[in-house]
């Protein structure tokens, strides 16, 4: 088996486990250990691991050829001994997979690098487009003339609205690299975000012509309703369910999300009107202060109705938030859960935040061949994409049903749930067990 497949295998095994690699020992006390490597292994029992072999250790799998997938040589590394701790050594041996990765090539040898220092080196592994991948530019044009229309139609109606979530984010955040530009939409975000008052929405509802006026479709969904393009791409139905009335949902959306006083709830705060979307989302509401001071907020080449300052920065505390240390994780984290463009969940990918609004960088491959070869790793991965695309959904599956078991309070959903849960682990199970 070639060094390439084996590496393949590797990265593609790590992205479906999430990222799962088994950590090592150092070696101590050994006057050869300046002379140790790490490796990649993998064997059926313990799956891919790294390992430290010193010279002798490796001078045995040359001669005899075991283990045979250690010996990979263009991710083996030097053992780095003054590392504080071992998942620093693990972090380096991706790292030199993952430059290979990021990389596209041009016939010249001149490589294009997302956020990569010239030497290629010192970047985590999840502060790269392998993980966080960029929506495309085509996606974002549409993004910003579906928020436009809306803008302008709200507006004509006098029809109060405020960005939410990911798109409030993205005006507050995305300032671009001198830190002075306006906000835009998240690279890695692919759909817009906005609510309205319940109060509105039977005039919201009388908008459709007008919306088709313009060949946008205005459809409701099981949490919301959705902006859409008439020409947008049509999910299929076993990725996203039709709408309430039974349109097909199309990619990229606007999302529009229903707010009102809550029963139960203190009542000088806006909630999701929709139940469902209240239950999994109880945190993401406005103060009747912070709805107050809506004003008019940059994203990107356009002016929408947001939050700033304080305000702003109250509202991203509650949604973006480590839950359980209930410390807000937006100025210095970034996730991802779920690809609207493909419907496939992605696994919850939370990792640190790095600029990624300015230009490519343009650096020199001083051994293209490498680099043709990382080419090509970047194909396989968009591949296993694909290939484990009902993984990602029975997770997203699994996620959902056991957010619902901690928050939800009501008996009767949680003996529902807890089956919901043991038939999609069933369902996992035999997946893995088919591949």
């Amino acid at each position: 088996m070639s060094s390439i497949t084996n590496l393949n295998n590797a990265i593609n095994n790590w992205i479906i486990k999430g990222g799962s690699v088994k950590k090592f020992k150092l070696a101590s006390g050994n006057p050869f250990s300046r002379w140790n490597k790490i490796y990649l292994s993998y064997n059926k029992k313990s799956g891919w691991k790294i390992v430290e072999l010193n010279i002798f250790q490796r001078f045995v799998r040359k001669v005899f050829g075991a283990y045979k997938n250690t010996r990979l040589a263009n991710v083996k590394a030097y053992s780095p001994e003054k590392f504080e701790n071992v998942e620093e050594n693990i972090q380096t041996v991706f790292n030199k997979i993952v430059c290979k990765l990021a990389l596209n090539i041009s016939d010249n040898g001149e490589c294009l690098a997302h956020n990569l220092a010239p030497d290629y080196r010192g970047y985590d592994i999840k502060k790269t487009d392998a993980v966080l991948k960029r929506t495309s530019q085509g996606a974002v044009n549409k993004i910003y003339d579906t928020l436009e229309i809306l803008d302008d139609i709200l507006r004509d109606v006098g029809i109060e609205y405020c960005m939410c979530c990911g798109i409030q984010l993205g005006a507050i955040r995305q300032t671009g690299i001198d830190g002075k530009g306006p906000g835009g939409i998240i690279p890695w975000d692919d759909d817009g975000d906005i609510a309205i008052l319940k109060k509105d929405f039977e005039q919201f509802k009388q908008l459709k012509e007008k919306f088709a006026e313009k060949e946008y479709e205005l459809i409701e969904t099981k949490y919301c309703w959705k902006l859409q393009h008439k020409d947008g791409k049509p999910y299929t139905p076993d990725k996203e369910p039709p709408g309430l009335s039974g349109e097909s949902v199309k990619f990229p959306f606007v999302d529009i999300f229903i707010i009102g006083k809550s029963e139960g709830k203190d009542q000088d705060k806006y909630y999701y009107v929709n139940k469902e979307a209240q239950d999994l989302w109880d945190y993401e509401y406005y103060t009747e202060e912070e709805w107050n001071n809506i004003t008019d907020v940059r994203l990107g080449h356009l002016k929408l109705c947001g939050l700033k300052g304080e305000h702003a920065k109250n509202y991203l505390n509650r949604v973006y938030q480590d839950k359980k240390a209930r410390q807000p994780t937006w100025e210095n984290k970034v996730a991802r859960t779920w690809d609207h463009e493909d419907a496939a969940w992605l696994g919850n990918r939370i990792v640190d935040l790095v600029d990624r609004t300015h230009p490519v960088k343009l650096h020199i491959v001083d051994n293209l061949e490498n680099f043709q070869k990382g080419l090509l790793l970047r194909q396989s991965i968009e591949e296993a994409r694909t290939k484990h695309e009902k993984y990602y959904r029975i997770l997203g599956d699994i996620e959902e049903v056991r957010y619902k078991l901690k928050y939800e309070n009501n008996p009767t959903n949680s003996k529902e749930n807890k089956k919901k849960l043991s038939k999609f682990e069933s369902e996992l199970f035999n997946l893995v067990n088919r591949n």
